[in-house]
């Protein structure tokens, strides 16, 4: 049975099944590869960031280097959120309690 088989001798309720599938899939796909970019990105910023770290020849510099570098920046705007929305809800999940 092809495709074009099922979507011809198919219900209407078979019809929309197939396509939120479809549509929940291609969202699943663009989520992962947004995702993969970031912490792709991410990776590269930590490994700068390291090495501006090490090269600075002062404690006081290496301090203000890894406040002002691009993983701290990485940190505040895409794993601190995460942490604190979790961190919001564990208590109630914790326990078995929806949202």
């Amino acid at each position: 049975m092809s495709l074009t088989d099922f979507l011809l001798h198919s219900d209407g309720v078979s019809r929309v099944l197939a396509l939120a599938l479809l549509v929940l899939s291609v969202g699943s796909w663009v989520v992962m590869l947004w995702k993969w970019r970031l912490l792709s990105r991410v990776g590269h910023d930590v490994a700068r960031s390291m090495a501006a770290f090490w090269q600075a020849p002062t404690f006081e510099e290496r301090v203000s280097v890894s406040r002002s570098s691009t993983a701290m920046l990485a940190w505040r705007r895409c794993l601190k959120p995460l942490c604190c929305q979790w961190a919001a809800h564990w208590p109630r999940l914790a326990i078995g309690i929806p949202n």
